[in-house]
């Protein structure tokens, strides 16, 4: 083999390596939010969340739906809220049965919540509570559900 195909192939070999590892840069730092988000969340066989999705980036106003067992609303409803991720409440409502949730089977659920994006995370925690008519501590249950600014 002459110098000059040896020279040739090396520099091949160089630059192959060098688009991988490019490659593998980008794909770990600018790989797209889908990567990234999960399943839909589920909780004990109550609640099934399916928007948002765990770690999925969100905005205003953020839609949430889902299915949750009719044992899980109370008047057809049951509160939700939105913190920071310390805990600072953004948003607060109520999600609402889309059909008779007077079963012990699935219902589906939506709701809006209207927020302002925290200035000091990217992070924050959906948090969808069962409805406790009773007020009794050992009825209280609830979903939560991280998500990204």
């Amino acid at each position: 083999m002459s110098r000059t195909t040896e020279i040739i192939i090396g520099a091949g070999l160089v630059l192959l390596v060098a688009i991988v590892a490019i490659y593998s840069f980008w794909q770990s730092a600018y790989a797209p939010d889908w990567q990234e988000i999960a399943e839909p969340a589920v909780y004990k066989d109550l609640i099934m969340v399916t928007s948002p999705l765990p770690r999925e980036r969100v905005e205003s106003p953020l839609i949430i739906s889902g299915l949750a067992r009719g044992n899980w609303y109370f008047e057809a409803t049951f509160p939700i809220r939105l913190t920071d991720k310390d805990g600072l409440e953004l948003a607060v409502g109520y999600a609402e049965a889309k059909s008779n949730w007077m079963t012990s089977e699935y219902v589906p659920f939506e709701a809006e919540l209207k927020f302002t994006k925290p200035g000091n995370t990217d992070e924050g925690i959906l948090i969808l509570e069962k409805s406790n008519a009773s007020g009794l501590p050992e009825h209280d249950d609830e979903v939560k559900i991280i998500v990204r600014f």
